[in-house]
This record gives structure tokens, C-alpha cells and sequence, in this order.
């Protein structure tokens, strides 16, 4: 099939005129024609001049839309400012300055860098557009050669402009270098003709069809920009690069035969080898890039999409932008963030102008309107590719990996046009090999034959009189702390427990707690931690899915396990005292040592099983990389439910190290807890990142400091690294024992350091949807395989064979790895940097959280029809917002459907607002329209107490400025519960600090949670319940209560209490 881009290159004007009114229909006639104007109708700008000349006023002249290539024909307007808006202003007819510098005299090298640099003068000068839009140089080189340095701003030149110029040129020059007078015909029209046909046209009827068709086609199509080096901001400037490659002819050769058996054009074609790379880098299905049109019949038209795209392209792209109305964002272009041009082929090859031969050279541009712009062009057989790219947001080696990868696709495109877009290659051998063996393999280390009773056992032999836990003032040598866990073992054993058999462990913070994990380990269980502050049904599901029929708990605590027919083993029961002797080991490595909850998508919590060789191995490898050892005590500061327990634990007793626990008064008192650190002469420590900033790092026995789970500021390590300290940021889900990765940080980071390297053993792999390897600096799932994997999910079969894959990159026959659903990417250096989320899962108040999970508690109740759970930051710190369709007549109200998120929820997972909606928003193809979901407003939520207004001053105050101000809400009564309405613990120490200022004195934050009313506080301060409030009592309210936040609310409430002080 002659190519379809030919053949409408060879139609006159008239035709093309024709063809156009033929694919745009029976509509096309509408609308005004266009003419040429009179001299007396003032002159206006197209709707690009003016869009152009806004961007020029912005930048202040700045040199970033300067097209060096060659001249329009006709350029002698300038833009003057009235009224704010852009007017042109023709000037007289008259020769173009064209100022001439020689250079002949100069060596040969010297020329070529002396051109080089008027080139680059040239084209970096700003335009003032109230002068000129064009201007010109002539560089001789020789006699007979000579350089045309042509500057003409966008306003006035587009891709359409080239070819009228090289035609006028080729024929003009011939006759004045002859001495004959110019022989072109008049032009029936002139560009300014065309702006106000063009605005006469988009102002009727066919305007708003084209605004209409935008508008569904772009519906719901995200803006499409890749992942940068590094992120962009205000500082973010529009240097650039280029980088040139050049496909060779065989190569070219083929692509030609696909255009010439599909009727595509090379536009086409190399389009969509374009897009494939970029699907590839994103994963995105819709790939929006820009792609300049002169509004012009020509051969960029896309056959695929010509009866639609051609039909509708005169609509000018602000105006699409306008009609879509995408959201905004002040550092980004709208829409796209690259653009793609092919050029023809008069690009570089000599143009005969008589005697005289022209030869065009585009020069890239220094100063981008995009993130990328991406060009090809035929330059003789072969076809060259140029990426120009923002040197701001771009590293040199990233677009030399990406323009590799568009050159590759291109070959493969050509010698395979039947591919699949999932089997192209976009990375060498040698950088898979670098991606999947030696960045992504931690050093490999002798696999542990033992289990963790075992290897505690076998330390207790080594050091039996070191001292081995400290809790509460109590401190145990390793033969105290092993014979009371052989003790409570033997118990175990004759309740039937052993391998494979899950024991509950739900106990406070004691040494009990400790001796119970150890306990079991020895009788040949795993064991369960039950937190007896979570709802009854969740606690029901994890003994029900991980088939504990034994629960070790204190007969204080065994009246609020949600299970009687569980066996209950009472650390305080008859028999505690009996024996002491160790019992014969029956676990073997293989066994499973522990079972932890975690939130989980389908709208249950998800246990993960853990086996003794994965936490051995573990183990090992993280003393080895702190230089754990007897001579090091160890901080246990981690609920037992939290994986980083198992650090904090094992770490120390399996090393010959004293572990120490922090009580839950330490734990939730900063002051506390440095204190302990401090007496204990505590040497390493696992703590969460928020915590840090309350402590005083003047620990000089701490020697190590390790985080992990969260993003933290980067001067964290700066604070905490003073003196040598060391400062580990560490990285690994609960699927994959505790820890993956670590990062060993000094110094100072502008940003949260990266999370390193795979520990020994291990293996990280960034990968993308059908997992293959992606290159650096391109997020993808983080996929890790090695010891520290997981069996899978008690009970969850089919979650388990979705979640735990076969190796794509197998070390070892028959591997598998985990899909940790985190992004993460490459950096230059070979550390991983984390990247966010895959899916809906979050975190709110610093737990993890599926949203998926929320959305199916609030879908069971039967009263609701759909829901969608979203989160919502602001100034009170991150919470969710449930949006639900009720049931026809159902009744439900926002507090009863919180009610009933509550009994089946722990407190951080319950929705703070639920929006009630007649009908939530749908897409096209009945998925849920979450940017249709509305904003949560500021009234009084439903389902709450009657409102009942504040009747004095007092009472007017706290509602105002305390309970509205932090909640953002309108209408608070003297009688609403602040809970109710839908706060939360750091909300409440803001309350606080508000009521300090209102009323001078210090409310403790547990009075504050027993008298949660405007009616109740306004009582009790007027009964001078409280002291007027010190230094002292502020520090210790602001330090009360730490316990009930995690440590992304504490980090936002520090933050927040400069804004609430009085």
C-alpha cells in the first residue's frame, strides 16, 4: 500500500481542503470561511500566540520557546500589552538585520568551536516580543561556506512553517542571486486572517463539538510524565540536554516495509515503539504524549486515528486543556510531560537553491517547555533518534538508558513487527545481569541447620550467668531465664502442644511475656501474640485462622480472650513453679516458630507463618552487620505483635547479648524511656523514627540506632550520628522476617536516606507486571526472595499462591519470591530507594492499613450497598473518609456505621468521617469514580447526639476553638462526644493545646478522654478541676498519652504545636 502520508502530501491545497471537509462530515461547512481580512479590523492573536505570549510575560522573556532552524516568511509582528491581553502590532516592510561575523581566519578547530558558541548564544538570548520575534546572524566560514543562524520564537513558527520557508528559499535565492525580481505569488491570506477565522470558528457551534469530543476522549486519562532522578519544585528550571543515537539502515529499512504493508507512517510506527518502551517503564496503559501540529493537512497525520484526531484537531491545545479541565499542578505541564516529533526529510539533506546548496541543521534546544522531547528524523539510511531532556529531573545515564532502550525497541520492531509489546526487550544482557544478580544479591552466607530453641539453648550453655533480661527493675541470667521457660515449656508439652501447633500468647509487658515466646519455641510450637485491645471478632479470626487451640495468658487477663473452648495455660496458674529442666528439642528447622497478623485486603487481617530457619538466618545475618555480641544490651521497645519484635528479642538472646524491656510507661513517655536507655547503659536500639526527635540523643553507651517501616526526615541522621553513633535504616514487610535491606547513614540528607542493599542471603528485585527487570531509576514492585521468606498465610491458600511466586531470577532450583506490593527503584550507586505503594494500602497514624479491608467491613453491613474508603491529610494529621450508598430506606447513619466499623475494627482503622450519598459515582465501565467522590464537608456528621447550643462563654470558646477548630467542623454542641464526631488521640493532644490557650490551664490528656464534651470540660475547669499550667505540666501533657500514637500522629502533633500555642 503506497504510504498514506505520500499521498497526501502530493494533494493540492484544494484537495486536502476537501478530504478535510469529507472526514469531518455534513458539519464541516459551519462556521465562517476563512478570507482575508480588511486593513481596518484590528488585529488578534490565535489562540496559541496568546497562550505563547502569557507563557512569554511569565518567564519574563526568558529563552526556553526559541525554535534555531530557519525563518518563516512573514514574521514582523510584535506583542504589545493592553489591558492585560496580548495586541499584535505589524511593522512596515524592510530588510532583516543581518549582522555578519567572519571566522575564516581562524584555524580550523577554532572555527568550529567559536560557531559552536555564537550558536549557543543565540539561541539562549530571550526574545522581548513588544520588538521582534525573529532574528538572524550570517557566520562565514570560508568563501563559499557559510553558517545562517535563524532564531524565530514559537509564537511565530511551528512545524508547518519549516517546509513554506525551504519552498520560498529554494526559489527566491536563485532569482536575486540572477538579479531577477521575486516571482512568488501573493499569499491569499495571512496568519492573521487565520487567528480570527480561527476564533470566529471555535466560538460557534463547532467550537463546543470539538471541546465535547476532547472531553470524552480524555476522560478520566491521568497526566503522563516518567519518573525523574530527582523531584521537580519551585527551584526547577527548563535547562536541558541532548542525547543522539543513530538506528542503522537494515534497521530503518524494515520499519519502512511496516509502514509501507500497514499504511502507517514512520510517525506512526516509531509512536508506538515509543509508547511500548514507556509501558514498559510505567506500566501505564495510556500513554498521552504531545505531539506538535501546525493545524495543517500534513504527514504526521496518524492513519490509525485520521477520521477522528484529523476531524478534531483544530481545537488548540489550551482550549483542550480547558475543556478537559484536568487537575492542576503549578510544576507540570497539563496533560503530558513529552513530546514526540518525526521530521521529514528535508531535515538534513541538501534543499538546491540555484548555484547555492542548503544543508539544515536543527540545533536541540538548551531550555525545554517539557520534561522530554523526543525526535527522530531519516539522516540519509539511516535513522536518528535525539532525546532532549531536563537536566534538572533527569541524570545523563537515565536518558542514555532510555534512548538505548528506544533504539533496541526500534530494531526489534523491525526485525519482529509480530511481537508482543510484553516480550521486547528494553535492557541489555549485562544490565540484567547487573539488576538481577550482583546490585540485587546480599553475600551469600552457610544456611542455619538449627532452630531458635536450639540456638537459644546453645547460648544458654555458653554464658549461663550473663545476664540475659532486664524488665521492671528484674533481671535474669540466661539458666534463670531458660529454666522458667523450660518450666512453663513442660506445661505446654502436656496441653498437647508441639510442631506445627500455634500457642496465643496474650500477656502484658513483663518478663512473663518473654519467657512465654521462649516457652513455646521449646515445647515445638510457633506463637501467636494476641493484642486484647483489638475487637473481640478480629481476635476470634486470628485463633480461629491460625488454629490455636492452647492460649499462655495471666489469670487477670484470661476473662477477655473471645474464645472459652481455647485450653488456657495461666503463667500464674497451679504448676508454675514445678520442674526446670529442659525439654528434648522436636521442632526442626522447617517448623514454624511464629504467626503475625497483618491488615489485609479482602477485608480480613492476614497471618503471616514464619519458620524457625528464616528467623535463625535472620537473626544471624543482622548481629553480624550491628556487631551484636555479650557485650551489647538491646532495647525491646516493639509490641510483640509487631515483626520488629522478633529483632529486638532474638537479636539479644541468641548472641549472649541483655535484653531490656520497656515497660509501657516507657514506652509511652519519651522522658521515660531515655531514662532507661540511659541506666541501662542500653547499647543498640530499634525505634521508631518519630520517636527520635523526643529523646536526647546524649546517650554515649548507645552505640547503634536502627529504623525502619516509615519514611523519616533526612536530618535525623545528622542529630543521631554525633560522636560516631551509628545509624542503620532498614527495610522489610512481615512476610519477609523482619528485615530485607539496610542502609548504613552518616552525614546529612536533605530526604528520607535510602533503604540499601539485601542483607546476606537475600536477594531484591525491582521488577514490573509480568516480572522482568527494570532499569534504574524506574520504580516497580520490590520482590524479594532468600531466607527470609515466608511460608505464606495461615489458612490462605490461594492469597499465599498469589503473594509467593516462582523466582523470575532464581539462585537456588525452585525459589520462590514475595511481591511485597511496594515500589522502589534503583539508584545510580546500587541502593534501593522506597517509592511508595502498589496498592491501596496506607498508612494512617503510622499502622499499616488496606483500604480494601475497611471497604469490605463497611460492605458487610447490610444496610450498605457500596462503599469507598479514601484518605484525607491535613492539618490534624492523616485519617479516613468512608463514603457509603445506603440501601433504599435503610436508615443508616454516619455514627451508626461507625459504630459498626468500631466493634469489628482496631480504633486506628475506623473511618474518622462517614459521608452518607444517596449514589456513589461510577465510571464509564462501573468501577467506583473516586475523583467524583466529594470533599468531605465541614457539618456536624449524622447519627451524632442532638445538637445543643453552647450557652456560655465558656462553652462557646471550647466549641469554637477547640472542638470546630481541630476538627474542622461547623456546629459543635455542648453535648458531642469529641470522639464521636470523629477524632482521634492526636487530634485530642492538639484539643489540648488549644484549651491550654483558652483557658490557661493544663489539661492532662486522660482527663481529656474522660470528659470528651464542651458541657463536661467547661464544667470541670469552672470547678477549678485544673491547675493553671507550667513549663513542667506542659512538657508532661505534651508527653502524656504517647502510647495511644503512633509515630506518624507524634511526628504531625510536633509539628502542629507551634500553630496552637498561645
Amino acid at each position: 500500500m503506497t504510504d498514506l502520508a505520500t499521498r497526501l502530501e502530493r494533494l493540492s491545497s484544494d484537495q486536502r481542503a476537501s478530504l478535510l471537509r469529507l472526514l469531518q462530515g455534513p458539519g464541516a461547512e459551519r462556521g465562517p470561511r476563512l478570507r482575508r481580512r480588511s486593513p481596518a479590523e484590528p488585529l488578534r492573536p490565535s489562540y496559541a500566540q496568546q497562550q505563547l505570549w502569557f507563557v512569554d510575560r511569565l518567564g519574563a522573556g526568558r529563552a526556553r520557546n526559541n525554535v534555531i532552524a530557519a525563518r518563516h516568511a512573514v514574521l514582523r509582528t510584535a506583542y504589545r500589552e493592553v489591558d492585560g491581553q496580548p495586541q499584535p502590532v505589524v511593522a512596515a516592510a524592510r530588510p532583516v538585520d543581518l549582522p555578519v561575523v567572519d571566522l575564516s581566519g581562524l584555524p580550523a578547530g577554532e572555527r568550529e568551536r567559536r560557531l559552536a558558541e555564537i550558536v549557543a548564544e543565540q539561541e539562549a538570548t530571550a526574545f522581548d516580543l513588544e520588538r521582534r520575534v525573529l532574528r538572524a546572524l550570517l557566520v562565514a566560514l570560508a568563501p563559499e561556506h557559510h553558517v545562517l543562524v535563524w532564531c524565530v520564537h514559537h509564537i511565530a513558527w511551528d512545524s508547518g512553517s519549516r517546509r513554506v520557508f525551504f519552498a520560498e528559499l529554494g526559489a527566491l535565492y536563485p532569482a536575486f542571486a540572477a538579479g531577477h525580481p521575486a516571482s512568488l505569488p501573493d499569499l491569499p491570506v495571512q496568519y492573521s486572517d487565520y487567528a480570527a477565522w480561527q476564533r470566529e470558528t471555535l466560538e460557534d457551534a463547532r467550537g463546543e463539538e470539538l471541546r465535547a469530543y476532547w472531553r470524552r476522549r480524555l476522560a478520566g486519562v491521568e497526566a503522563f510524565a516518567l519518573p525523574t532522578d530527582r523531584p521537580r519544585g519551585r527551584g526547577t528550571s527548563f535547562r536541558s540536554r541532548h542525547l543522539v543515537r543513530y538506528v542503522e539502515p537494515d534497521a530503518l529499512a524494515g520499519v519502512k516495509r511496516i509502514c509501507g504493508s500497514s499504511g502507517a507512517t514512520l510517525y506512526v510506527v516509531l509512536l508506538a515503539a515509543l509508547d511500548a518502551l514507556f509501558h514498559r517503564y510505567t506500566g501505564r496503559r495510556d500513554i498521552v504524549i504531545g505531539a506538535a501540529n501546525a493545524a495543517r493537512p500534513a504527514a504526521e497525520l496518524r492513519p490509525l486515528t485520521v477520521a477522528d484526531a484529523f476531524a478534531h484537531q483544530a481545537l488548540p491545545f489550551e482550549q483542550v486543556v480547558g475543556a478537559v479541565n484536568p487537575d492542576r499542578d503549578p510544576a507540570r505541564n497539563p496533560l503530558f510531560e513529552v513530546e514526540f516529533t518525526v521530521f521529514e526529510n528535508d531535515m538534513r539533506e541538501g534543499i538546491p537553491a540555484g548555484d547555492l546548496v542548503l544543508e539544515v541543521e536543527r540545533v536541540p534546544n538548551t531550555a525545554l517547555r517539557f520534561d522530554m522531547s523526543v525526535l527522530a528524523w531519516e539522516d540519509g539510511d539511516r535513522l536518528c533518534l535525539c532525546i532532549e531532556y531536563n537536566v534538572d529531573l533527569f541524570d545523563q545515564a537515565t536518558v542514555d538508558r532510555l534512548i538505548d532502550g528506544f533504539a533496541g525497541v526500534v530494531r526489534q520492531v523491525a526485525a519482529r513487527p509480530e511481537a508482543r509489546v510484553s516480550s521486547l526487550e528494553i535492557l541489555g544482557t549485562a544490565e540484567v545481569q547487573r539488576l538481577t544478580a550482583e546490585w540485587a544479591l546480599g553475600p551469600r552466607r552457610p544456611g542455619p541447620g538449627t532452630t531458635l530453641d536450639r540456638a537459644f539453648a546453645d547460648q544458654v550453655a555458653r554464658t549461663p550467668h550473663a545476664p540475659a533480661l532486664t524488665c521492671a527493675g528484674t533481671t535474669l541470667t540466661y539458666a534463670e531465664l531458660h529454666r522458667r521457660a523450660s518450666r512453663l515449656a513442660r506445661r505446654l508439652r502436656a496441653a498437647g502442644v508441639g510442631p506445627e501447633r500455634t500457642v496465643g500468647i496474650a500477656l502484658d509487658r513483663s518478663v512473663e511475656m518473654i519467657v512465654a515466646v521462649l516457652a513455646v519455641l521449646e515445647a515445638g510450637g510457633a506463637y501467636l501474640p494476641l493484642d486484647l485491645s483489638h475487637p473481640a471478632e478480629r481476635l476470634r479470626h486470628a485463633l480461629a485462622e491460625s488454629g490455636a487451640e492452647v492460649v499462655v495468658t495471666h489469670s487477670a487477663l484470661a476473662g477477655r480472650i473471645p474464645a472459652p473452648g481455647l485450653r488456657a495455660v495461666l503463667v500464674d496458674g497451679a504448676g508454675a513453679e514445678d520442674g526446670g529442666d529442659a525439654l528434648a528439642p522436636t521442632a526442626r528447622p522447617e517448623n514454624l516458630a511464629y504467626v503475625l497478623f497483618t491488615s489485609g485486603s479482602t477485608g480480613v487481617p492476614k497471618g503471616v507463618m514464619v519458620e524457625h530457619r528464616s528467623v535463625v538466618a535472620f537473626v544471624r545475618g543482622i548481629a553480624g552487620a550491628y556487631g551484636i555480641d555479650g557485650r551489647d544490651s538491646l532495647l525491646q521497645f516493639a509490641a510483640l505483635g509487631f515483626d520488629v519484635s522478633v529483632f529486638d528479642v532474638f537479636a539479644a538472646l541468641l548472641t549472649g547479648a541483655r535484653l531490656v524491656v520497656a515497660g509501657d510507661r516507657e514506652r509511652a513517655e519519651p522522658r521515660l524511656l531515655t531514662e532507661l536507655l540511659r541506666s541501662e547503659r542500653v547499647t543498640v536500639a530499634e525505634l521508631p523514627p518519630v520517636l527520635l526527635p523526643l529523646l536526647d540523643p546524649d546517650l554515649p553507651d548507645l552505640r547503634l540506632v536502627s529504623v525502619g517501616g516509615e519514611t523519616f526526615p533526612g536530618q535525623l541522621v545528622e542529630r543521631w550520628t554525633r560522636g560516631g553513633r551509628r545509624f542503620v535504616n532498614g527495610y522489610g514487610p512481615t512476610e519477609t522476617t523482619v528485615a530485607v535491606t539496610l542502609k548504613e547513614c552518616a552525614g546529612s540528607w536533605e530526604r528520607t536516606p535510602p533503604i540499601g542493599r539485601p542483607m546476606a542471603n537475600h536477594q531484591a528485585l525491582v521488577l514490573d507486571g509480568g516480572l522482568r527487570p527494570l532499569p534504574p531509576g524506574v520504580p516497580g514492585e520490590l520482590c524479594v526472595a532468600g531466607a527470609g521468606v515466608a511460608r505464606g498465610y495461615a489458612g490462605r491458600p490461594a492469597l499465599t499462591a498469589a503473594c509467593f511466586v516462582p523466582n523470575p531470577h532464581p539462585t537456588v532450583p525452585g525459589e520462590r519470591i514475595y511481591r511485597t506490593g511496594d515500589l522502589a527503584r534503583w539508584l545510580p550507586d546500587g541502593d534501593l530507594e522506597f517509592a511508595g505503594r502498589l496498592d491501596r494500602q496506607v498508612k494512617v497514624r503510622g499502622f499499616r492499613v488496606e483500604l480494601a479491608e475497611v471497604e469490605a467491613v463497611l460492605g458487610g453491613h447490610p444496610a450498605v450497598v457500596r462503599c469507598a474508603v479514601e484518605v484525607a491529610g491535613d492539618g490534624g494529621g492523616t485519617s479516613l473518609v468512608a463514603y457509603v450508598e445506603p440501601a433504599a430506606g435503610a436508615g443508616a447513619t454516619s455514627g451508626s456505621l461507625r459504630d459498626y466499623a468500631a466493634d469489628r475494627l482496631p480504633a486506628y482503622m475506623v473511618p474518622a468521617r462517614v459521608v452518607v450519598l444517596d449514589r456513589i459515582p461510577l465510571t464509564a465501565n462501573g468501577k467506583i469514580d473516586r475523583r467524583a467522590l466529594p470533599a468531605p464537608d465541614d457539618s456536624r456528621p449524622d447519627g451524632v447526639a442532638a445538637f445543643v447550643a453552647p450557652r456560655t462563654e465558656l462553652e462557646r470558646r471550647i466549641a469554637a476553638e477547640v472542638f470546630a477548630a481541630v476538627l474542622e467542623l461547623t456546629g459543635v454542641g455542648v453535648t458531642d462526644d469529641f470522639f464521636a464526631l470523629g477524632g482521634n488521640s492526636i487530634q485530642a493532644m492538639q484539643a489540648v493545646s488549644r484549651l491550654r490557650s483558652v483557658a490557661g490551664v493544663e489539661v492532662p490528656l486522660a482527663d481529656f478522654f474522660e470528659t470528651p464534651t464542651v458541657e463536661r470540660l467547661a464544667g470541670a475547669l469552672e470547678a477549678g478541676r485544673w491547675a493553671a499550667g507550667t513549663d513542667e505540666g506542659r512538657l508532661g501533657t505534651t508527653l502524656d498519652g504517647v502510647e495511644q500514637l503512633s509515630d506518624e500522629e507524634a511526628r504531625e502533633y510536633l509539628a502542629l504545636l507551634e500553630e496552637v500555642q498561645p
